[in-house]
């Protein structure tokens, strides 16, 4: 495999990424109306998954996002840490 083509798939494979996370943020905020609960998934064995849903080994799966109702009873963990959005984020400035 040459250089171009190489660099060809890495752009292909990013711009692919990008476009996950777009979706997959969308479905987890249609889901949460709905009244679903939803959990974003990296780091998981993709050949297994590949496997188990027969997805041909030539294409990826940048995440998984688990969907469903929250069972009765269950609370789940605090959210982790996060920083006020004044600490990062300036509105009419550079």
């Amino acid at each position: 495999m040459d250089v171009i083509s190489t660099e060809g798939s890495l752009k292909r494979k990013i711009f692919a990424v990008k476009n996950t996370s777009l979706f997959a943020m969308n479905l987890m905020l249609a889901a949460k109306g709905l009244g679903l609960e939803t959990h974003p998934m990296d780091g998981f064995d993709e050949d297994c998954v590949k496997k188990e849903f027969g997805v041909p080994a030539d294409k990826i799966i940048p995440m998984l996002v688990a969907v469903g109702y929250l069972k009765s009873g269950i609370t789940l963990l605090p959210r982790a840490f996060r920083r006020n959005i004044d600490e990062f984020v300036r509105f009419e400035k550079y």
